[in-house]
């Protein structure tokens, strides 16, 4: 496999492509190996972002995926009942506490309420098995890994702009570095568009070279992309006879030598080469251990040395339980104050949901507590209990004079719909900004 051509345009000016906050340094695979064996490291500002043209490669049968299990078919299907019911009732699904129910529904399901999701996961291995045997069948290998997919020039940006800044959270720092994108200049657009490209000319070659085996390797070229590794090398010859007789028993039957170290061959198998090749430091660590120790079961069986049996262990008494050591009972919450005032509805509780309607994870029984915290209120009691001594806190505070947004009118007047409409463009409020308004009165 010769190395991929790539066009030389002249060397960019200094500081020809910064990014929106500084000067961007991009992760290009191989560092100076690959600038030593042709492969440019430096990516060029063109006139106009171009795009990576995608080759079509020959790809092998798809591995098939592990099948669902009777919990995994349970839960989809129940997970979609219980959003559909919260999109009905207009609140925000918990996913927390959607997966915690979900959960304690499965375990106190008895054998026969579990057959027919028994029954969709029994199925799903049946094709599963069926999927595997014909995967094997077109000369698929289970064990082996694939190439990782490339990148997109945006995922490279972001991921660029996210180690440079650090700290936010991925869901907030997505939409803003998703605006800085759509707004960048085209010449800052370049670089990214170009080590994408080289990323997918890398990820063509390993997929070019694992569809081949046997004689059919002899003579490629190829990177080897382990992080250790970073070099050239090409398999020099392949050996039938010390290959394995199976699709999946592997042997040291390619020979394979590095640029940077001319005549020393080193002897794998096809699936720690394949390994090297996609860059998986682990998968070749496991097919190297595994040729290992084909390698130790088969001189012994050359030398005619007898396998050795291990006796069966002497039956032994189980020993005794341990004691569990008791635990600590917890210190039990502040009661609530005895004059507190009767139980409100949903309907009378204005203030709290003032305070919750925009608030992220809404009116949760752990946001309840904190903003109870905050006004130095028990903690104690059912979410009715906590919504209803925090409603009382807030009117004897003059909350409704308040400046806060939503405003009292807003949440007593507006639809769902009008105040989703009215506040889609402002910012949730967190725990934390709620604790500091209510500490505040």
């Amino acid at each position: 496999m010769d190395p991929p051509s790539f066009a030389q345009p002249p060397p960019p000016p200094p500081n020809a492509y910064p990014s929106a906050t500084g000067a961007v340094t991009l992760p290009v695979l191989g560092g100076d190996q690959l600038a030593a064996a042709g492969y440019p490291v430096g990516a060029y500002v063109a006139q106009a972002p171009q795009a990576p043209e995608r080759k079509k490669h020959v790809d092998s049968a798809k591995k098939p995926k592990r099948p669902k299990t009777a919990y995994h078919f349970f839960y989809e299907a129940r997970r979609k009942q219980e959003l559909e019911r919260a999109k009905e009732e207009e609140r925000p699904p918990d996913n927390n506490l959607i997966s915690k129910n979900l959960g304690i529904e499965w375990k106190a399901m008895t054998p026969d309420d579990r057959k027919a999701w028994n029954a969709m996961a029994d199925a799903a291995r049946t094709e599963y098995n069926r999927q595997v045997q014909e995967f094997k069948d077109l000369g698929g290998r289970m064990d082996d890994v694939v190439p990782s997919k490339p990148l997109s020039a945006y995922m490279l940006y972001f991921q660029a702009k996210h180690r440079q800044q650090g700290g936010d959270k991925v869901i907030d720092f997505a939409k803003i570095a998703g605006a800085e994108w759509k707004g960048l200049p085209d010449a800052n657009k370049q670089p990214f568009y170009e080590a994408a490209r080289k990323q997918r000319e890398l990820y063509d070659a390993q997929v070019a070279f694992c569809a081949k085996s046997k004689d059919g390797l002899v003579n490629e070229k190829f990177l080897d992309s382990r992080p250790s590794a970073q070099r050239f090398g090409a398999v020099k010859s392949y050996d039938a006879a010390a290959d394995g007789p199976g699709i999946e028993d592997d042997g040291p039957a390619y020979a394979v030598e590095y640029d940077d170290s001319p005549g020393n061959l080193e002897l794998l198998s096809l699936g720690e080469l394949r390994a090297r090749v996609c860059g998986d430091e682990r998968a070749a660590k496991r097919a190297a251990s595994k040729l290992e120790a084909s390698a130790k079961k088969r001189k012994a069986l050359d030398e005619g040395a007898p396998l050795v049996v291990a006796e069966a262990a002497p039956p032994r008494h189980p020993p005794p339980p341990k004691q569990k050591k008791a635990k600590k009972p917890k210190p039990a919450p502040p009661p609530p104050p005895e004059d507190e005032g009767p139980p409100l509805g949903e309907d009378e509780i204005l203030h709290v949901v003032r305070l919750s309607r925009r608030l992220v994870g809404g009116a949760s029984v752990a946001n309840l507590k904190r903003m109870c915290a905050a006004a130095r209120l028990s903690v104690a009691g059912t979410k009715g209990a906590l919504s209803t001594r925090l409603e009382y806190h807030l009117r004897e505070k003059n909350f409704e004079s308040n400046d806060f947004e939503p405003s009292k009118a807003d949440v007593e007047d507006l639809s769902i719909d009008d105040f989703n409409a009215k506040y889609e463009n402002t910012e949730a409020y967190t725990i934390g900004d709620i604790e500091d308004i209510i500490a505040d009165l």
